[in-house]
């Protein structure tokens, strides 16, 4: 018999092979009586699958940022781009001054087909639906979800993940930075 896979797509063992005789996931709980089982000695190779795009909008003016590439960076006027990131600038948002140069980071776990979002140690800190990230922690982002910046949140931004495949729109009135 082989061990049992986490079959949650939304657990950060999706696909990870689990302890033999394993009856729940021990990240997410979800019940394994119809989990994945895998031959044994096979690995467990990551399924490559199409990155969504993801799009964060300032509700108070309307701009949207688009999200490019597998690591972007989020600030006030960044520094160059190093080779495989892309940046968004939120120098045109009010309350702009509290934004630190390079203030969040977000990446795409493509093993775990989901977001990342990291605060970077800025001086005024970030949260994710009004829950405080610690400084350098990755946590999921998911549709909807409301990241806020500053203390007092001066600015908040909200994603929004398409599904695969689709393309944004080419004009946005945010300041994108390739």
């Amino acid at each position: 018999m082989s061990a049992p896979a986490c079959p949650n797509l939304h657990c950060r063992l999706f696909r990870q092979l689990l302890p033999e005789g394993a009856k729940v996931c021990p990240m997410c709980g979800t019940q394994l009586g119809n989990a994945v089982r895998r031959p044994p000695g096979q690995t467990n190779l990551p399924v490559a699958q199409p990155r969504p795009l993801l799009k964060l909008v300032h509700p108070a003016s309307g701009y949207e940022f688009f999200v490019r590439g597998e690591r972007c960076f989020i600030g006030r006027t960044p520094q160059p781009p190093e080779p495989g990131t892309s940046q968004i600038a939120l120098d045109n948002l009010p309350d702009n001054q509290i934004v630190s140069r390079r203030h969040l980071q977000i990446t795409w776990d493509a093993e775990r087909s989901a977001y990342s979002v990291s605060d970077l140690g800025s001086r005024n800190g970030t949260a994710l639906n009004g829950s405080p990230l610690l400084p350098q922690a990755s946590y999921r982002l998911s549709n909807g979800d409301r990241l806020q910046l500053g203390k007092p949140c001066l600015i908040e931004l909200v994603a929004s993940i398409s599904a695969f495949g689709r393309t944004p729109s080419p004009s946005s009135p945010g300041a994108e930075l390739p």
